[in-house]
């Protein structure tokens, strides 16, 4: 199909690898205003456990934790910078559509 646009990505579960990176830092900037938000909702401090899996060890890591409402982790999604600006709009529309079904998000920041 020619000039076809991917609108949503319903792909839940399945493994995304972030890729894109922005590379300026007025970008990576942006990034960190764009997530701030969702950093300070992370307020308690916990270990947490990598459970082994196939080619996977066992594992700790310490990180902040918190609860954030769907509205804000959607616009902290929304205000990322990528390497370009549709980088990631399928799958944000997917988590955007969400709304209602999902109130709350689990936030972690791994240290």
């Amino acid at each position: 199909m020619f000039n076809a646009k991917l609108v949503t990505r319903r792909t839940a579960g399945s493994l995304v690898i972030p890729t894109g990176y922005p590379k300026t830092s007025g970008d990576r900037a942006n990034n960190f205003s764009a997530v701030l938000p969702l950093m300070q909702a992370a307020s308690t401090l916990a270990n947490f456990v990598v459970p082994a899996m196939p080619n996977v060890r066992r594992g700790l890591f310490a990180g902040w934790y918190g609860m954030v409402k769907h509205p804000d982790f959607v616009a902290a999604l929304r205000g990322l910078s990528w390497i370009t600006a549709d980088y990631y709009q399928p799958e944000i529309a997917f988590v955007a559509e969400l709304e209602g079904r999902v109130q709350d998000w689990l936030v972690i920041m791994p240290q």
